[in-house]
């Protein structure tokens, strides 16, 4: 039986991963963005210190160099992020740390729906998780942030909503929650045509309005970032490795909406 927020209207399941097993290429899952240069390994207007990467990725090489930040771990997938070996610094474009990205870009967008992800966060300064719904066009904005968890405040979450219309999102400030890196939490988003709804375990946190922008197919992304404008770099009190651990994603499209799965 599925365990769905009690005020959740009627929905079915349109995708759901459990990481039995995990491949970065069998295309169910994008472990880089779509943008281009180093815009599909970090983020640089956030003020990013990591670089995305899979076994794949070879840099400003030519040959892969086999880096995996991802493995399979008691009914999980764990995101590892480390600081980067220093003699691949020439290869990495000198960013000093590495980690991983999950995006459904490749297998499933939606409009609309009821997006889950139970995950256990990492604690330690520097580290920055967010979970989030980008459009399949790849702008920015708008984009619907699921949660997003600081490493050094791991009883705190954050939920936004990025859009092109000023004063459409709900305040941005912490709210409080159990430890997000002692267990396993669920955190979803309900997105409807007129309200978008926020949950931690079920629980309802707040509802927002739908911006105007936020009607159009979006897909999933999972990041941890190292560093950023935001929370400020690694220090000495940092443990490495950090490690975000998913142990399951579900996507729902509500019963009295037409499903609008892209792929």
């Amino acid at each position: 039986m599925l365990d769905l927020p009690p005020d959740l209207p009627p929905v079915h399941l349109t995708f759901e991963e459990r990481f039995e097993q995990f491949d970065h290429a069998a295309g169910t899952w994008r472990t880089r963005f779509k943008w281009d240069g180093i815009g599909a390994f970090t983020l640089p207007d956030n003020g990013e210190l990591q670089l995305y990467v899979d076994p794949a990725f070879s840099g400003a090489g030519s040959e892969p160099l086999g880096l995996d930040p991802f493995r399979l771990e008691d009914g999980a997938l764990v995101i590892s992020a480390t600081p980067a070996p220093a003699a691949l610094a020439d290869r990495l474009w000198g960013y000093p740390y590495l980690s991983g990205m999950l995006s459904t870009l490749d297998s499933h967008a939606q409009t609309y729906g009821y997006f889950e992800i139970r995950a256990r966060m990492p604690r330690g300064q520097g580290f920055w998780v967010s979970l989030w719904l980008l459009p399949v066009r790849y702008t920015w904005p708008p984009e619907i942030d699921i949660a997003e968890v600081l490493g050094h405040e791991t009883t705190s979450l954050y939920l936004n909503l990025h859009s092109t219309i000023p004063g459409s999102g709900p305040p941005f400030v912490p709210l409080p929650t159990p430890d997000l890196a002692t267990d396993f939490h669920s955190h979803g988003v309900a997105w409807r045509p007129d309200t978008i709804t926020w949950y931690l375990d079920g629980e309802r946190l707040q509802r927002w309005p739908t911006p105007a922008d936020m009607h159009e197919p979006m897909h999933l992304l999972a990041t941890l970032a190292v560093g950023g404008d935001w929370t400020g770099p690694p220090d000495a009190t940092t443990p490495w490795p950090g490690e975000l651990a998913i142990e399951h994603v579900r996507i729902f499209q509500f019963d009295d909406l037409q499903a609008s799965a892209e792929r």
